[in-house]
């Protein structure tokens, strides 16, 4: 990747922020633990048979949540001197079995980004940039027999395994069998069946730099990554499956479209991104610490997540940046966390299962005790519709939790 563009070589003046916040989590079945910490969701996953047919209804819908948001943006969507960026949250594309598999049907690189571009390379989205939330795809195409008795096999213990937590009769047992439990999925992980890459998808047309788009792969797993308890072979659960392992040791700079890094330009803009529990867990605080070609000054930090908001320890964005987060899980802010209501907008969906949050880099960080001093972005605001689901669409076929709703944030002057 080249360096970063120089401001006045910048395309745009100002930024509105957007999002279909949606929630992305499965039909929960009960929960082994504290799901929020070490313990493990149960259930399914929801979505349409054919895989083709999930990935295009699912396009259907952010196809028609921009445009519903495009509507809202009447002030500013046309203006070519602002960019509008328009996110989706984590797990938006996964499909019933929890991810796609490495076929052209299935791919996001072939069909289903054929369809994400025709979504971005409508004429009136010419100043827009799409964050597709994330898209999961496996590295194999059918489990062959070996790899089928082995799921089983797993399944089965597991299944047993929670049967014994849930019929524990004091605290004592229901410790020792939830460590029994997390050591099996700890093998499971480090001998995983499948490797399955959970990417983000971002596209904006007339991209010289990525004029097919690129991809950011979340490179740490969460026990709310996939589910426990749901006897299918065919599935993609905790006792299955591993992201690849990314390797930072050059740093975090984008220079293939497909690479895992998550620092790269457009438009004269220096983005970075990270998903869920990066962010948390500080991927790009930690690299740019380690490796002196991640430093580059961010402006606009993304984070597309599923049950994470902002986290201040991990804000690398430049003093001016913005960071951006749409979640589908979860509509109450973590009192405990910073940025806070006075350091940032945190907006709830009505249905309780999903946010967006937006703050404002006052200070950025300058040393590794010191984290970046964030405030609310100066008259920001925020305005909130329920989604129109297009008639074409079953929603409740493709998402657990209902259709959602979009929020469309006032303009901002870049840095």
């Amino acid at each position: 990747m080249a360096a970063p563009v120089k401001v006045k070589d910048r395309k745009y003046e100002s930024v509105v922020f957007s999002a279909y916040v949606v929630p992305t989590i499965p039909i929960l079945s009960g929960a082994v633990g504290d799901p929020d910490g070490a313990g493990y969701v149960a259930g399914k996953y929801v979505g349409l048979d054919d895989p083709k047919k999930d990935i295009k209804a699912r396009m259907r819908l952010v196809a028609a949540a921009a445009d519903q948001v495009y509507n809202l943006a009447a002030e500013t969507r046309d203006d070519p001197s602002i960019l509008h960026i328009f996110m989706v949250p984590e797990f938006f594309f996964r499909g019933k079995t929890g991810a796609y598999e490495s076929s052209p049907d299935q791919d996001l690189t072939q069909y289903g980004g054929t369809i994400a571009r025709e979504i971005g390379d409508q004429p009136k989205f010419a100043n827009w940039m799409f964050v597709f939330g994330t898209y999961l795809h496996s590295d194999i195409g059918a489990a062959d027999s070996v790899k089928r008795k082995k799921a089983e096999a797993r399944e089965d213990l597991i299944q047993a395994l929670v049967r014994a937590y849930e019929a524990s009769p004091d605290d004592d047992t229901r410790e020792f069998v939830f460590s029994l439990l997390t050591q099996a999925t700890e093998f499971a992980q480090s001998r995983p069946l499948t490797v399955v890459r959970n990417s983000c998808f971002i596209y904006k047309q007339q991209s010289s730099s990525w004029p097919m788009g690129l991809f950011i792969d979340k490179r740490f797993i969460s026990h709310e990554d996939f589910v426990i308890s749901y006897y299918s072979p065919t599935a993609y659960t905790e006792m299955n499956v591993a992201y690849p392992y990314v390797d930072e040791s050059s740093g975090e700079l984008k220079s293939e479209a497909t690479d895992a890094k998550s620092i790269f330009s457009m438009d004269g803009i220096t983005f970075a991104v990270e998903i869920c529990l990066d962010h948390r867990r500080g991927r790009l605080r930690m690299a740019r610490e380690e490796n002196e070609q991640s430093r580059v000054p961010v402006d606009i930090q993304l984070v597309p997540s599923c049950g994470m908001q902002l986290q201040q320890p991990s804000i690398i964005a430049k003093t001016g940046g913005f960071v951006f987060n749409c979640d589908g899980q979860y509509a109450t802010r973590d009192t405990k966390a910073s940025p806070d209501d006075h350091t940032s907008v945190f907006k709830g969906s009505k249905d309780g299962k999903g946010h967006t949050q937006l703050t404002t880099v006052k200070a950025e960080a300058s040393a590794p005790e010191q984290h970046a001093t964030l405030e609310i972005p100066k008259d920001a605001r925020v305005i909130t519709a329920p989604f129109s689901v297009p008639s074409d669409v079953n929603v409740d076929q493709i998402e657990a939790c209902g259709a959602g709703e979009v929020h469309l944030y006032s303009k901002l002057c870049l840095p």
